[in-house]
């Protein structure tokens, strides 16, 4: 096998294993400090994610302490997505959350029925 031959082998399986750690779920295990914008407010919460088999699942926590379960949480190509559903007067609306990962900061769009903003997530320090 010739020098360049070996070369982009080495480079094609490098770009392999780089895309196979991108997809890989369990580095978003743990707790992030999420900071929601919409409108001029800015929401503190902590998002939760954990793996249920290949699955992850988690909770977002909002300042006031109430915890929502996530729903349809997926994460692929570096893109996470998930959806809370709130209830308020008998009447349930989904929030739906869209984002990249890169690195150690998670950031994205949130959309609901009347709301829109932007969100930005860190890993959240101990005791945080």
């Amino acid at each position: 096998m010739n020098r360049f031959v070996a070369g982009v082998v080495v480079v094609v399986l490098f770009g392999f294993a780089a895309a196979v750690r991108a997809d890989d779920k369990s580095k978003l295990v743990g707790n992030w400090k999420m900071t929601l914008h919409i409108g001029e407010r800015a929401i503190e919460s902590t998002l939760e994610l954990k793996m249920d088999g290949d699955k992850l699942i988690g909770t977002l926590t909002g300042g006031n302490g109430r915890e929502q379960k996530l729903d349809e949480v997926t994460f692929k190509n570096g893109e996470i997505s998930f959806s809370i559903t709130r209830e308020a007067g008998g009447q349930k609306r989904a929030i739906k959350f869209s984002g990249k990962v890169s690195g150690d900061t998670m950031k994205g769009k949130t959309e609901g029925r009347t709301e829109r903003g932007e969100w930005e997530a860190k890993p959240a320090k101990e005791g945080t």
